[in-house]
């Protein structure tokens, strides 16, 4: 990985130009116009900081990584929850599984992705030291993969609660979580599965809440992995392998008692 500085290679006027930013990224033609988060790293010279710019430097590959594996995650999720479904009266869902599957599965992939990009945003910040830089370079990378720029989620609790947030792009939703769902130790989750909710069954059931809450844990871990990947160029150890095993493990162990603990209270 590179560790040039944008700054040693153009002059400060050039450092907006598409040009540039592509042939400082080695990417030319795979970074998308119009990408605004990208226009202000360069536009405030961060870019040039050598850490921010071995982050850039994989950004085209670490956005095509983490979109490809939010699909197949969303896939997983959609399989699991909707077609299987972890409680009983999820069963119902199965007939109409295939109705707008590809709709929701899109849905479900752009949902995921918002969450994986809580972790790149964590994995940039801890590689480049700058938490101004690591946002944007986390609203970069939404718009290199989707096209999409991030939005802002309302600060009001109730209408936070309210909004439909699996239309909201980007990491902010996130960052408030933890200031409105003060009542569990992992808010980020709880929103996920919220927004599963949603996408899957056009409310927030708790019997979608609760799995896609614990699903939040291994999914992020794995995501984890995938970005330090594109990072840092190693791939992942058999450790690292075994303790996502293990998680998606405990993860199953707990849907399943979800579903006991379901059955003995209708039997």
């Amino acid at each position: 990985m590179g560790t040039a500085k944008l700054t040693d290679l153009l002059p400060v006027a050039e450092l907006t130009g598409w040009r540039a930013l592509e042939d400082f990224l080695g990417a030319r033609g795979r970074i998308r116009p119009g990408n605004r988060p990208l226009e202000a790293l360069a536009a405030g010279r961060k870019a040039g900081d050598s850490g921010v710019g071995d982050v850039l430097y994989s950004l085209p590959d670490a956005a095509n990584l983490l979109f490809e594996y939010a699909r197949r995650e969303a896939r997983r999720c959609y399989l699991m929850l909707a077609c299987e479904g972890p409680l009983g009266r999820l069963r119902a869902l199965r007939a109409s599984a295939p109705v707008g599957r590809p709709r929701k599965l899109k849905k479900l992939a752009l949902s995921v992705l918002d969450l994986t990009l809580t972790v790149y945003f964590r994995e940039a910040l801890d590689y480049c030291g700058d938490n101004d830089a690591a946002s944007l370079l986390a609203d970069a990378l939404l718009f290199q993969a989707t096209g999409s720029l991030p939005h802002t989620p309302p600060e009001d609790d109730l209408a936070f609660r309210e909004t439909q947030t699996h239309k909201l792009r980007g990491v902010a939703k996130y960052g408030a979580a933890r200031a409105h769902f003060v009542h569990t130790k992992n808010p980020e989750g709880w929103l996920f599965g919220r927004e599963v909710s949603e996408i899957i069954a056009g409310c927030h059931s708790i019997a979608i809440v609760t799995p896609a809450d614990l699903y939040s844990l291994p999914l992020r871990a794995q995501a984890t992995l995938v970005v330090r990947l594109t990072l840092y160029g190693t791939a992942p150890s058999e450790e690292d392998i075994t303790n996502v095993h293990r998680m998606y493990a405990l993860m199953s162990k707990g849907l399943r008692g979800l579903t006991e603990g379901t059955r003995g209270t209708t039997e």
